[in-house]
């Protein structure tokens, strides 16, 4: 694909902008992924290093393919700052107990203890906030665990929110996307039939209106196209 032509035209600008005689070829390009993803996993393990971190999680499914979305957010110099941790793709029944085995994961690549998180986000999913109740169980075991053995490590820094080992979040908060809720909360406010055909109408009228021969009529008198909303979001 990188000798392609048509791949070659959108490519070079950028390679030209680099410079100091970069170059990108179907060779190197094998070691530069790998290379660049490693300098980027240590960068933002430096980033959340002993930080107090909030985590924002979601699945996607797209062509019988689910993905497990994971970003961290947290505060540096007064500012937030979101990193997303991995994009990994899920094999097995989404589970809670599954999906808390795949967060780990993902975390310890980062080298992230699971004391340092202080809230996780999640739609309201069944086996979401099953996996927040099983990650929070756990994260009260390891504190009971230190304090029955009289933890005494302190670590002091200037800058930022950062994790003490001497101070630990005692319950793990789980919080609800907003979004989500909202959508929940409308889907169950037009279940009314009236409702459910006035809806369906509208939405085969705006499928009607996106066929291209009529689409140019919304480009040639400058309007917006006709959105098409996705029911499940």
């Amino acid at each position: 694909m990188l000798e392609y032509s048509g791949f070659k035209k959108i490519l070079n600008p950028i390679v030209n902008a680099i410079g100091n005689h970069f170059s990108v070829n179907s060779e190197n390009i094998k070691l530069l992924i790998p290379e660049t993803a490693v300098k980027i996993v240590s960068e933002i393990s430096t980033a959340l290093e002993k930080k107090v971190i909030s985590l924002k999680i979601d699945i996607a499914t797209r062509l019988n393919r689910s993905i497990l979305g994971i970003n961290a957010q947290l505060i540096i110099g007064g500012r937030i700052n979101l990193f997303t941790l991995g994009m990994t793709e899920l094999k097995d029944k989404h589970t809670g107990i599954y999906i808390k085995n795949m967060v780990e994961k993902v975390l310890e690549k980062y080298n992230i203890d699971i004391q340092q998180i202080y809230s996780i986000t999640t739609d309201n999913g069944a086996n979401m906030i099953s996996f927040v109740n099983l990650l929070g169980s756990e994260i009260e075991d390891e504190v009971i665990e230190m304090e029955n053995e009289n933890f005494e490590t302190r670590d002091h820094f200037e800058d930022g929110v950062f994790f003490d080992h001497n101070f630990s979040f005692n319950k793990l908060i789980g919080i609800r996307c907003a979004a989500h809720a909202l959508q929940l909360a409308i889907k169950d406010s037009i279940k009314n039939a009236d409702f459910n055909e006035f809806i369906s109408d509208a939405r085969g009228l705006v499928k009607k209106l996106r066929i291209p021969s009529l689409m140019l009529k919304f480009k040639d008198f400058n309007t917006k196209r006709p959105i098409l909303d996705c029911p499940t979001r």
